[in-house]
């Protein structure tokens, strides 16, 4: 059904609900039948598996040939130290996908956090996994919305939907009738956070079957195909192997036209195959790519396998219409323009306190001041900087850090 078309009493009624809220026996109901609020989570493998699936790799197998071939000629040091290659090389993959998988279930938490509903007319805190549909949430600057909801009533309500959108201005939503085909302005989507003003809503989706639910669906079921390293692997030992094929028979040909012995022309063809093999060449693609994998990683991209690291390096173009999903999308005050003419340049960029307001004075400081005091946003430092509420607002509370105004010296009085 399309929530966002119908009145509601009939949207009370779809969803089994009041505007008091549900009853305590009515949540327990809807939780076994339709599940908590988490989103889907991808099938779990356990370090062995992920071990074992690092040998799926045609240079590996060639490898194996050479190590048995090394043992069998009597080259002991080379078989131990192709034997070690193999290993080290799964050994760093397996960790890269481990501490990768890590990473990425963290992001699962994206719409877990503590939710205000009116459960038989009493407001409560609840985790959001409690959240079910036909419950009745009450949102505010800064709340994160952890269901899909239709709202009921609004005031100056606006909402950042740029997770879902890529836009990074606010979206207006109200609870009039949207007949829209997405993304409608009377839907509060999973996800995204409200920049402004208060209203109250109906839970109408949850987990899987919200829009971050379907979209973390798709990437669980995603077939991603061969990353381009692996085809150009593949088609490198297919060469390799053709090449040291026709070597060896050549060679194996012209030691018999020479009357060698059986055992010395096996030899002779093992060793010319196994010098044919570069069994250095795996360890130092590996290497390469860890480096390449840890350097994006302190710029917050995770590279679940080693090969997408060079799938990403091979990219020659992008092509975007977006500006807020490839910068900050963090709002900040750069000058301050007096009426009589004085500017005052701000250092700094992002939500944060990094920076100054050059040559301040009074005037500017309670002007400062003044702009985050009568904000509704907030913005702390808590080992790293925490935001929520209107982009402009956060503006404000962040040159307030950088006039050096200190909120805890006033107290709110209403």
């Amino acid at each position: 059904m399309d929530y966002a078309v119908i009145s509601e009493d009939e949207l009370l009624k779809e969803t089994k609900s009041s505007i008091m809220g549900l009853g305590e026996k009515e949540v327990n109901e809807k939780i076994k039948k339709y599940g908590r609020n988490v989103l889907p989570k991808p099938k779990k493998k356990n370090v062995f598996k992920m071990f074992l699936e690092e040998f799926k790799n045609p240079i590996d197998y060639i490898l194996f040939v050479t190590l048995v071939l090394s043992v069998i000629v009597g080259e002991y040091v080379d078989a131990g130290f192709i034997f070690f290659i193999i290993i080290l090389d799964a050994l760093l993959g397996t960790i890269q996908e481990f501490k990768a998988i890590k990473d990425m279930e963290s992001l699962l938490s994206l719409i877990k956090v503590e939710v205000k509903v009116r459960r038989n007319n009493k407001e409560k805190i609840i985790s959001s996994e409690d959240l079910v549909i036909g419950d009745i949430v009450l949102v505010e600057s800064g709340s994160k919305i952890s269901a899909d909801l239709r709202v009921l009533n609004s005031y100056n309500l606006t909402v950042d939907e740029s997770l879902l959108t890529g836009e990074s201005i606010p979206v207006i939503k109200s609870n009039e009738i949207d007949n829209k085909e997405h993304f409608k302005s009377n839907i509060l989507y999973a996800g995204t956070s409200v920049m402004s003003g208060r209203a109250t809503c109906i839970v109408i989706k949850t987990a899987s079957n919200t829009e971050v639910g379907k979209i973390t669906q798709s990437i669980i079921n995603e077939d991603s195909g061969k990353a381009p390293l692996v085809e150009k692997i593949e088609k490198f030992t297919k060469q390799i192997s053709i090449y040291a094929v026709i070597i060896a028979i050549i060679l194996l040909i012209v030691l018999y036209f020479k009357d060698y012995d059986g055992i010395t022309i096996l030899l002779s063809v093992i060793a010319l195959s196994i010098s044919a093999i570069p069994e250095g060449l795996p360890l130092a693609m590996t290497m390469a790519l860890t480096v390449a994998s840890r350097r994006m990683a302190k710029r917050n991209v995770i590279a679940k396998k080693l090969n997408s690291v060079e799938t990403l390096g091979s990219v020659t173009v992008i092509a975007s219409d977006k500006t807020g999903t490839l910068t900050l999308n963090e709002q900040t005050a750069k000058k301050i323009i007096l009426p009589n003419g004085n500017i005052h340049d701000i250092t700094g960029i992002g939500y944060n306190g990094e920076g100054k307001v050059e040559n301040i004075d009074d005037d500017i400081f309670d002007l400062v001041c003044m702009g985050a005091l009568n904000n509704e946003s907030t913005l702390t430092f808590d080992s790293k900087w925490n935001y929520s509420g209107d982009s402009i607002d956060i503006a404000f509370k962040a040159l307030g850090y950088k006039a050096d105004i200190s909120l805890k010296n006033y107290k709110l009085l209403w």
